[in-house]
């Protein structure tokens, strides 16, 4: 499905005008690389921080009238990239679990690219779940889709509370041969947390039952991969993203 089709089936699936939607996109088009911000692309992101005290009221906003405006937007910059490249690297895939698959357009792409059976995962009761659900396979929870040989993260983890603990609990219930991941603690965006919970791994500086700032997520991630016996490709990939680990 291309970028404009989608636009078009979501605004005639929720009644959104569909001008406003494709000026929208192209605003956080410009957003993301670097031309500015909106007024109503700050104000939605404004209004994500003002929630983070309120756990569940911040999770709303995936459900925003324009909030798939963003999802389309990420998918042309960053996902279709990082699928291309993992198509680069051949792998023999016949299961893929698709995290926080958006409008389920990066799974779709991970089928054109030859890995198998693909399912998406995202919030079930929201307009982006429902949209998915009329044309690819979703779950709600990724615990529903079992083992995997790989799994594809393209900006998901960074919208996780408990991010730690969610991707050692993704690796103890799907058993990933591969993960591809491209992360971006560091980006103040729509649905990023700026501190993350961590309760299940620790370390002589990351503590059981504390709060960890986003800049030492990166390097909490890799040691977590690293023990779960994952081992990180070299790839080449330019500022190596995604990050590609594979099962020693």
């Amino acid at each position: 499905m291309k970028i404009e089709e989608a636009i078009k089936l979501y605004c005639e699936m929720y009644s959104i005008d569909i001008t406003s939607a494709k000026q929208r996109y192209t605003d956080v088009l410009n957003h993301y690389n670097g031309k500015g911000c909106s007024k109503w692309a700050e104000d939605l992101r404004n209004k994500w921080y003002e929630a983070l005290d309120y756990e569940d009221a911040a999770y709303k906003l995936y459900d925003d009238d324009w909030y798939f405006c963003d999802l389309l937007a990420c998918y042309k910059i960053y996902s279709s990239e990082y699928i291309k490249k993992v198509g680069s690297l051949n792998l023999t895939v016949d299961t893929c679990l698709d995290l926080g698959c958006g409008l389920g357009l990066t799974t779709k792409a991970l089928e054109d690219i030859g890995c198998g059976r693909v399912v998406g995962t995202n919030l079930k009761g929201t307009k982006q779940y429902d949209f998915c659900a009329s044309h690819i396979d979703v779950l709600p929870d990724h615990k529903e889709a079992g083992p995997v040989d790989l799994v594809f993260a393209s900006e998901y983890f960074e919208h996780i509370y408990h991010a730690g603990d969610h991707l050692i609990e993704i690796l103890e219930v799907n058993k990933p041969k591969v993960i591809v991941m491209a992360n971006a603690f560091n980006a103040k965006s729509f649905g990023h947390f700026d501190y993350f919970y961590n309760l299940r791994w620790s370390s002589k500086v990351i503590p059981l039952d504390s709060y960890i700032h986003h800049s030492k997520m990166g390097r909490m991630f890799a040691n977590i991969l690293k023990q779960s016996g994952y081992e990180k490709v070299k790839t080449g990939f330019w500022n190596d993203r995604p990050n590609v680990w594979q099962k020693n």
